[in-house]
């Protein structure tokens, strides 16, 4: 018998820490994914302001749109307001794919499994609410409130892992999106 003897490994048992270090790991990927919605209201309110500063310029560029010819700056000046209408219309593509990640975001949390956790996570990453404020307005301990904010997201991991298990999920979650169930 000049062939080694296989023997096989036994499966190797994840220890507690590694376990924690990954259960640790989900709930972070899973509130960096929440963060998000707030960041996107901020990017829209952003972007719409830029876009009623274009209209404000677009209207004193090219005078009253009622005036009468000659009466205004308006003949020499239409490459410009052709400019600002391609950038309005950048803007408004831009604003709806915000505003469509923020709805796939809702459709996650509305997947939640406790009703509490979905309030949870929906008061501090969507509306800002800290803990405290949270616990204080909802008549529980902060520990609670910080219990149900684990839950809901690794409940809120599984649900990106499940619906993109090959994609990962960071930026936009799937490109056919989050369907609710």
């Amino acid at each position: 018998m000049s062939e080694a003897v296989r023997r096989e490994e036994p499966p190797r048992m994840e220890s507690e820490e590694e376990r924690c270090g990954a259960e640790r790991a989900a709930r972070e990927r899973a509130r960096a994914y929440l963060e998000r919605y707030i960041r996107q209201n901020e990017r829209i309110e952003r972007m719409l302001q830029f876009q009623r500063r274009l209209k404000d310029l677009a209207l004193r560029t090219t005078g009253d749109p009622l005036s009468p010819p000659g009466s205004g700056p308006r003949d020499d000046r239409s490459g410009a307001v052709v400019r600002l209408i391609d950038l309005e219309s950048e803007i408004d593509r831009e604003v709806d794919h915000l505003y469509n990640i923020r709805g796939e975001i809702w459709r996650v949390l509305e997947r939640v499994g406790p009703p509490m956790a979905q309030l949870v996570l929906t008061e501090r990453y969507l509306n800002g609410l800290s803990v405290k404020q949270l616990a204080d307005r909802e008549g529980y301990t902060p520990h609670r409130i910080r219990e149900l904010d684990r839950r809901g997201l690794e409940e809120v991991d599984r649900i990106l892992r499940e619906e993109c298990p090959m994609q990962g999920y960071v930026g936009p979650v799937c490109s056919a999106g989050i369907s609710s169930r």
